[in-house]
């Protein structure tokens, strides 16, 4: 049977149709497979990447951990370092408040004492002056000075009869109110207040510059008159001699300046300079009481040294 050209055209196209439907559908298939290549590679990729993530993530969690570990201790540290310090400014602040009350207890009781010393100096004055009897005071030094006209001849050590009036009246008048100011006494005195603030009362004798011929020189001749007033006293009230001060030690003393002491604005050779002057020379703290603050202060200081260690 013989086929015409339309007949031919027609199953011409139908093979082409046939191929392209082949192709189309190859293609496909490769589409397909690489969707299913690109996939499963996406998978495979993501699948490592997570892990590396939860790696990373796991060791960043370690990491923070580390850290939240340090920071606990940091902060248990800064604890008890701030209640280290809380200890030390306590500490140092009762270290000051007695420091601070040992100054004020000095002040205190040193300007207590000097008053005190002025009152008796101002009575000694005072009672002196009703018998005749001129002495001079020096309150800030805690000096009485006994009027030195007519007080010892030039060059002698013993009294003149005026002298000798001037030096009983004093001893008199101290012999009244010495033993107030001393621990102990046994005289009659009958004290409103026994108040042991000197140290020692101080016999102080002196010369004008005239030189001497006996041994010694000034020096020596100083110190006799000075000796003189402390035998005189001893003779007419021998209760003064044996006053104590609050230590147990003889309360009366005596010194000789010979002339090294001059009188300010009078020549050295007037015989103004040849005088007796009593000394009061107050007590320090009592050493039980300073005793007592050093081991208080020592204790604080014990307690400081062992919290530091305690920080090391």
């Amino acid at each position: 049977m013989r086929m015409t050209l339309d007949d031919q055209e027609d199953a011409g196209e139908g093979y082409f149709a046939s191929i392209s439907d082949l192709m189309v559908g190859i293609l496909f298939i490769f589409l397909l497979l690489l969707t299913v290549f690109a996939i499963n590679f996406a998978d495979e990729d993501k699948d490592k990447v997570i892990a590396d993530l939860e790696r990373k993530v796991a060791r960043l969690e370690s990491e923070i951990k580390g850290l939240n570990s340090q920071v606990a201790n940091l902060t248990v540290e800064r604890d008890k370092l701030a209640e280290r310090n809380r200890t030390l400014e306590d500490l140092l602040r009762r270290l000051f408040v007695e420091l601070a009350g040992i100054r004020v207890g000095i002040g205190d009781e040193q300007g207590r004492a000097e008053r005190v010393r002025h009152d008796l100096l101002v009575r000694l004055q005072a009672a002196l002056a009703r018998r005749e009897v001129q002495v001079e005071i020096e309150s800030a030094q805690g000096v009485l000075r006994l009027s030195s006209e007519g007080l010892f001849a030039n060059n002698e050590a013993e009294f003149t009869p005026r002298g000798r009036r001037s030096a009983t009246a004093l001893m008199e008048e101290m012999a009244q109110l010495l033993p107030c100011y001393a621990s102990s006494s046994a005289t009659s005195i009958s004290c409103n207040e026994r108040q042991a603030i000197f140290e020692t009362v101080l016999i102080e004798g002196h010369t004008d510059t005239n030189p001497t011929g006996r041994p010694g020189g000034n020096w020596a001749l100083s110190t006799d008159r000075a000796r003189a007033f402390m035998e005189l006293m001893d003779r007419q009230n021998s209760e003064l001699v044996r006053l104590r001060n609050e230590t147990n030690q003889p309360l009366l003393g005596l010194a000789g300046y010979g002339d090294s002491r001059a009188r300010p604005a009078i020549p050295g050779a007037d015989e103004r300079n040849r005088r007796i002057e009593i000394r009061f020379l107050l007590a320090g703290r009592r050493e039980s009481d300073l005793a007592e603050e050093l081991r208080r202060l020592e204790k604080i200081w014990e307690e400081i040294r062992l919290v530091m260690e305690r920080q090391q």
